[in-house]
């Protein structure tokens, strides 16, 4: 077997034991996660049917690949295009700059609607 690896800057991916060190290593199948949080912010709705973005700085020095996941109100969780079973609200997009990870949504539930954004930075800078 073929084993690829790429240490973090000043390892050497030769002697590297320590799992943490690697960026990418074959000998693991997923991203190694930097950083995570949660985000839930009290959105306002908007009967038009309009997409908008709410945002989070992510504390990085370089734009990361960030995996996000919604909690909807009644506990569903959705990823990215998914709807709340119950209400009018949509997770619509993911964007992510230099700053900040950008949550897209609709809220057409006729209130205010507060999900829980739940996000993943990995070390990959895009």
């Amino acid at each position: 077997m073929i084993q690829v690896s790429i240490s973090k800057a000043g390892v050497n991916v030769l002697t590297v034991v320590d799992p943490n060190d690697f960026i990418f290593s074959s000998l693991y199948n997923t991203f190694k996660i930097i950083a995570s949080g949660t985000y839930s912010p009290t959105l306002g709705t908007d009967p038009g049917y309009n997409e908008y973005y709410t945002s989070v700085a992510h504390g990085q020095s370089f734009t990361p690949f960030v995996i996000a996941f919604c909690k909807f109100t009644n506990s569903r969780v959705g990823i990215v295009g998914e709807k709340a079973s119950n209400v009018e609200f949509w997770f619509t997009n993911l964007r992510v700059n230099g700053s900040s990870i950008e949550f897209g949504y609709l809220n057409a539930t006729g209130g205010n609607y507060t999900p829980v954004f739940k996000y993943y930075i990995c070390e990959v800078p895009l």
